[in-house]
């Protein structure tokens, strides 16, 4: 099936525009990430059954790390939040590089 340049370009479009408008999230999320440390994440871990949106952005990243989708909150708690230098690998993402969805 040939896709023509046209629609090729419409997608280019449409992409460039998804990406500007997820700056301001992006650099919002890397300055929070400022302020994260250490006892947050271990506070995070302690808790039995967190809130949704916490979950979700644990999972998120659990999946970036280890590219696994969906991992149960007990198995994300043990690989992701008992990693050594979370919060220093967390800090150190390049997240211009990011480039796997």
């Amino acid at each position: 099936m040939a896709v023509s340049s046209k629609e090729i370009a419409k997608v280019a479009s449409e992409a460039e525009i998804a990406v500007k408008a997820a700056v301001p999230a992006l650099e919002a999320a890397k300055e929070a990430l400022k302020n994260v440390k250490s006892a947050d994440i271990t506070e995070i871990a302690n808790l039995g059954q967190p809130p949704d949106a916490i979950r979700h952005v644990c999972t998120i990243v659990f999946h970036f790390f280890f590219n696994q989708k969906d991992g149960p909150w007990d198995v994300v708690k043990i690989k992701l939040l008992k990693m050594p230098g979370l919060t220093e690998k967390l800090k150190a993402l390049d997240m211009g590089g990011i480039a796997k969805v």
